[in-house]
């Protein structure tokens, strides 16, 4: 555990929420995540978490807050659009308590935030979500405290709300609280229809008007219980319809119905086309709306099943694991095959199996070099000759014990007269038993060591001398009583 503190960065910022349940302090990691923490900061300064809810919670997972509508998909930032993801690499979702950022998808990240409160974090949401903060201190036990509720899929049955906001340490001098935008209220004003009415008064106007209201009159006194239409109105010189027939006879008799239902197929095929394009621009529509809160749905049901799948990976591997111990108990113990001397052996042989034999009766118990604990084993021995050997050493000796050299040992093998030699060991003798070779001391023999260095004064007397000078020598000649 300590490692994990080891390796995260030092936070540099603080805020503490005000819950129902009790005050929650978050240590911020304001250099690793500045503009997550810029955004948290400023919205706990203008108080906009006050009176929002923790409206998701999933046990050892997640619990989530920060939304005013407590629906999962309100809120927004300060900076008046989703903000990016700062994923940082000694940062990770390793214990309870982190602090991060909720989104709906890459780079969407708005007000909403979440603590971690699995015992082992929530590692499978490392380089999706944005971590920039921690509970720190015994608040940790107020935040545990909300999760204890009921829940109905992962919503709350009971809410714990924010109460409010302190901000303890703010490196960011350049935040201030923002001046609150006034909503006015805009009335809608329900606007009378206007009645559309001929004004009369109007300059070379109310002839017309009066003459128009006295042909209506006459009109619907003459077809009172008649259809009417634009041939009883008027008459047909003055409007211009024709008495001619809109389709002749010629016209009639060429006349196929299956043209008819060409066309009308036609109608409603490309009429059937248009509808489904329709449909499919609607879907369109609807998948842009809700994709971001399916993406995370998507996204958490993934989570739980990994989490299941690897519970069940688990449990599968202890289920073979005692298996194998429960068939390793069934099966019957082998007896070990006792080694049966051939009697074809000769005595050398014979002597070597023995030997053989019994330093592998003492070899049982060592460990296999590739063993981890065989390091661990040679050490313990190693320590336990140590104190032997320190034991004898204090013991007072009695006696100066004098081990003879044996000569050269001659065996005769084989053919007569040939001689094998094995040197100064004995290889029949038995070992020596106790302690006492373990107080042994080495002691040389005494040697006079003559020394063989030659002193250039005493050459002329020594024999031994080589000469050294060139009789051609002009000094040696005038020695010598030569010219």
């Amino acid at each position: 555990m300590s490692n994990q503190y080891i390796n995260e960065p030092i936070t540099t910022g603080k805020v503490t929420l005000e819950t129902t349940a009790g005050d929650i302090e978050i240590e911020l990691w304001t250099k690793e995540a500045p503009l997550a923490c810029r955004n948290f900061i400023q919205l706990c300064m203008e108080n906009y978490y006050k009176g929002t809810v923790f409206h998701r919670l999933v046990k050892n997972f997640i619990l989530q807050g920060g939304d005013p509508t407590a629906t999962g998909t309100g809120g927004e930032s300060i900076y008046g659009k989703p903000f990016k993801d700062e994923i940082h690499q000694r940062l990770k979702f390793n214990r309870r308590g982190i602090v991060g950022m909720a989104n709906a998808g890459r780079d969407d990240n708005g007000s909403q935030f979440f603590f971690t409160i699995g015992d082992r974090g929530a590692p499978e949401l490392d380089k999706k979500h944005t971590i920039f903060g921690k509970v720190t201190g015994p608040t940790l036990f107020n935040m545990l405290k909300i999760t204890e509720v009921e829940t109905e899929g992962d919503r709350p049955v009971t809410f714990y709300k924010i109460t409010g906001a302190r901000i303890d340490n703010n490196p960011f001098d350049d935040l201030k609280p923002r001046e609150k935008r006034k909503k006015e209220k805009s009335e809608r004003r329900k606007e009378p229809k206007v009645v559309e009415t001929k004004k009369t008064n109007l300059l070379s106007f109310g002839d017309e008007v009066e003459e128009d209201e006295q042909e209506l009159a006459v009109f619907n006194k003459k077809t009172a219980n008649k259809p009417k239409s634009a041939h009883d109105a008027h008459d047909n010189d003055t409007v211009g319809l024709s008495k001619q027939a809109a389709v002749t006879r010629d016209e009639m008799s060429n006349y196929c119905p299956e043209d008819d239902d060409t066309v009308k197929d036609e109608s409603s095929i490309s009429s059937i086309r248009e509808k489904l394009m329709k449909k499919s621009q609607k879907r369109k529509l609807e998948e842009k709306a809700g994709g971001e809160d399916e993406d995370y749905e998507k996204m958490i049901e993934d989570e739980r099943n990994a989490k299941e799948r690897e519970t069940i990976d688990k449990m599968n591997s202890e289920l073979k694991d005692m298996q194998k111990e429960y068939m390793k108990a069934l099966r019957p113990v082998k007896e070990k095959k006792k080694a049966v001397k051939d009697e074809t052996l000769s005595e050398a042989m014979q002597s070597y199996h023995d030997l053989k034999m019994r330093f592998k009766s003492k070899t049982k118990d060592v460990v296999k070099q590739k063993d981890a604990q065989r390091e661990g084993q040679t050490m313990n021995m190693l320590e336990r000759f140590k104190n032997r050997l320190g034991a004898s050493n204090q013991k007072a000796i009695l006696f100066d014990k004098k081990i003879e050299i044996k000569e050269p040992i001659l065996r005769n093998e084989g053919e007569e007269g040939e001689e094998k030699k094995f040197g100064t060991m004995d290889l029949d003798a038995e070992d020596i038993q106790g302690t006492s070779w373990m107080s042994h001391r080495f002691k040389a023999e005494d040697v006079v060591l003559s020394s063989k260095a030659k002193d250039a004064n005493m050459r002329e007397e020594s024999e031994d001398w080589y000469h050294i000078t060139d009789p051609r020598n002009k000094m040696a000649k005038r020695r010598r009583g030569e010219e």
